[in-house]
């Protein structure tokens, strides 16, 4: 949960000197509790690098506060001792396979810059990498620009000011990030969910904020076992009555799914349900699976609920139920999306005539767009435009699909007002 501070004042000075963090004043969480990524079914203490509070990583990068944890990394604020300011480092878990392609994919999206140009302020690259040994293995870190809230928190932050005006600025943004990775580094991300959308606070002083909770007044939670201590995440400040502070512009983060160098790619990608048509049916896919995964996710953060279950009635996810409910959403799939499955596939789910079979006796539900939109017209807003934004994307032919750019030119984004540096207006 994010923290709200009143009090604390920002003298903390952008200085290289090393931090002293409290040995005493914490809470000691049971050892026989599971805390945060020991709580993943994979985790293995000799997998994840035992970060240590107040430790100096390559020489060069002081460990402040644990950010966070994913499913193969740890995150955590640290302090650049030789450009003063602040970073996020990732710290990985030894061998595994998305460490590479993140780090390529970084590389390559720097190769395609012109000269003096910069990556998008929307779109996040690694600014600096090394590698840790410890007992066991190597562990590759990557070093960031720090970030703030994910896109799940800012709605929890904004309460009843989160509005659709808020909301199309946040798609504006994240399809601007789209465009630079399809147009311009002919990357496919492949894993847009909310969660992967982290907002760049405006300036440090939450950063600052957050170190100073740490350092003098509320130490992080931990759990000490033998040499190792596993440190619960800590909540980004910011100061009271200054929101705006921590909500700059969205970014599109974690690209160790991504893909690039070929025209089109068949391996399963994407969280389940908000898997493309053609991804789940196993034909080649390319840029439009990440318009189809960017549009469902983003309807599904605005509405505050699933578009697409993608699951059988026991909750487990089921192929068979997100077809059938495409289906309900758009039709039975034309001619030219058919001719592109196995025929084996084609003709146990579709039939001879392109219509579904029922597999595994799944019916195709009740849905449809017009009565699943509840928040604008809740709001007593006209939906009209956004559910045609949304009709654009959900369609099964990937090459009908518009792209980011063209997506950005809809009438429901036109004329859009943008804050600079924030989705948000300044006080």
């Amino acid at each position: 949960m994010l923290r709200l501070i009143r009090s604390i004042s920002t003298s903390i000075r952008a200085t290289s000197t090393l931090r002293t963090h409290p040995t005493t004043g914490f809470k000691l969480i049971d050892p026989s509790v599971k805390v945060e990524e020991e709580g993943l079914e994979w985790y293995s203490p000799t997998r994840f690098y035992p970060v240590s509070l107040g430790q100096v990583l390559n020489s060069k990068y002081q460990v402040l506060v644990k950010l966070g944890f994913g499913s193969c990394s740890t995150a955590w604020l640290c302090r650049d001792l030789d450009a003063r300011k602040y970073v996020a480092v990732k710290v990985c878990i030894a061998d595994y396979p998305s460490v590479a392609r993140e780090s390529a994919v970084y590389a390559h999206m720097r190769s395609v810059l012109d000269q003096n140009e910069q990556l998008p302020a929307t779109v996040r690259a690694s600014v600096d990498e090394f590698d840790i040994a410890a007992e066991h293995a190597q562990h590759r870190c990557f070093v960031f620009e720090p970030l703030g809230v994910d896109l799940p928190l800012v709605k929890q932050i904004l309460g009843s000011s989160f509005d659709e005006t808020v909301f199309k600025r946040i798609a504006i943004h994240v399809l601007r990030s789209l465009d630079f990775l399809h147009s311009k580094a002919k990357v496919v991300h492949t894993d847009i969910r909310a969660e992967n959308i982290h907002l760049a606070p405006v300036g440090d002083t939450c950063f600052r904020l957050t170190e100073q909770v740490e350092l003098e007044a509320m130490p992080s939670d931990r759990k000490i076992d033998g040499s190792r201590v596993i440190y619960a995440s800590s909540s980004i400040m910011f100061p009271t009555g200054d929101v705006r502070s921590l909500l700059g512009l969205p970014v599109l983060i974690d690209y160790g799914e991504a893909r690039f160098g070929q025209d089109n790619y068949m391996d399963r990608i994407q969280p389940y349900m908000y898997q493309a048509p053609e991804v789940i049916s196993d034909i080649p896919w390319s840029y439009p699976a990440d318009i189809w995964n960017v549009g469902v996710m983003l309807w599904d953060f605005f509405e505050g609920k699933r578009l697409l279950s993608a699951a059988n009635e026991h909750g487990d996810p089921s192929l068979y139920h997100l077809l059938a409910e495409m289906i309900a959403l758009m039709g039975s799939p034309p001619e030219s999306f058919l001719d592109a499955l196995d025929k084996g596939v084609r003709e146990s789910v579709f039939g001879p005539n392109g219509n579904w079979t029922s597999p595994k006796g799944v019916s195709v539900p009740p849905l449809a767009l017009e009565t699943a939109e509840t928040a604008l017209k809740a709001a007593g807003k006209d939906n009209t435009a956004f559910l045609n934004f949304m009709k654009r994307i959900l369609v099964w032919d990937p090459t009908h699909r518009p792209t980011a750019a063209q997506l950005l030119e809809d009438p429901w984004l036109e004329g859009v007002a943008l804050p600079e540096n924030g989705i948000i207006e300044p006080n």
